[in-house]
């Protein structure tokens, strides 16, 4: 009988490749998944034990997602940490493994609908010209962080997205990256 554990390597493989997932989403869902298994295998009894796949029903999945409700997770989180099972479920399901995705019948909690926090123009002008002042005196960190500071808000593009860039990412000839 498989157990969770037993199926992540192949799961992780599924998403990076079949679904074409970055690191950083694969190893969220393989840490929601993992979690889901230590909480039932402590509800089993033993919770140094990976629990049988066959133990996933929807009264254990809601059980898990009560107890992350109790221990005061984000909606936001609660959402993905049910995404990430779903999609683990839909693919045990296609696998022939389970008969039936127990997550189907899980609502996912509704999102709130807050803005982020913009600063203003004075200060984002502020920020970039001491940025660029720092840089001025030509130390290489300042002036990375300042190109750093500069990117992130000429692209509105998110910190992982700017750390994940190296110099293949960047075209010289057409000055775009």
């Amino acid at each position: 009988m498989d157990t969770v554990a037993d199926t992540l390597d192949d799961f992780a493989a599924a998403l990076r490749h079949g679904r074409g997932m970055s690191e950083n989403t694969v190893r969220a869902y393989l840490g929601d998944v993992r979690d889901l298994d230590r909480f039932l295998a402590a509800r089993g009894g033993d919770a140094a034990a990976s629990s049988p796949v066959t133990g996933l029903s929807v009264e254990a999945i809601r059980a898990w997602v009560w107890e992350g409700s109790a221990r005061g997770l984000a909606r936001s989180t609660q959402a993905r940490r049910i995404a990430s099972v779903r999609m683990y479920t839909h693919w045990l399901r296609d696998r022939g493994v389970l008969d039936s995705d127990p997550v189907a019948r899980i609502a996912t909690p509704r999102q709130g609908s807050s803005l982020p926090r913009v600063h203003s123009r004075a200060t984002m002008a502020r920020l970039l010209d001491a940025a660029a002042a720092q840089a001025a005196e030509g130390d290489p960190v300042l002036l990375r962080n300042w190109a750093m500071l500069e990117m992130l808000y000429a692209t509105a593009m998110r910190v992982s997205e700017l750390t994940g860039l190296d110099l293949s990412s960047v075209d010289l000839d057409t000055c775009l990256v």
